[in-house]
């Protein structure tokens, strides 16, 4: 399902707008045909979500699930 922001913890709200963050750079730099700062930002996408320690629940379950999605989109867009 979708995240429930309200619901979410400070760690999973900060990997959240980590992520969204990189994803905006990663869309600007891919319109500016920038493709090695996109893969850059693939990495450091990966990096946030392999490095991330919360704990486990269905919420962290879903901005995972989110942020893999998200990961996926930008190297097969």
């Amino acid at each position: 399902g979708s995240v429930d922001a309200a619901r979410l913890s400070d760690a999973q709200k900060a990997l959240r707008r980590e992520i969204h963050t990189i994803l905006r750079q990663a869309d600007y730099d891919y319109q500016r045909k920038q493709y090695n700062t996109v893969v850059s930002a693939a990495m450091k996408m990966l990096n946030a979500l392999e490095g991330a320690k919360l704990p486990s629940s269905p919420e962290t379950a879903a901005v995972m699930r989110e942020g893999l999605s998200i990961l996926i989109r930008v190297l097969y867009p």
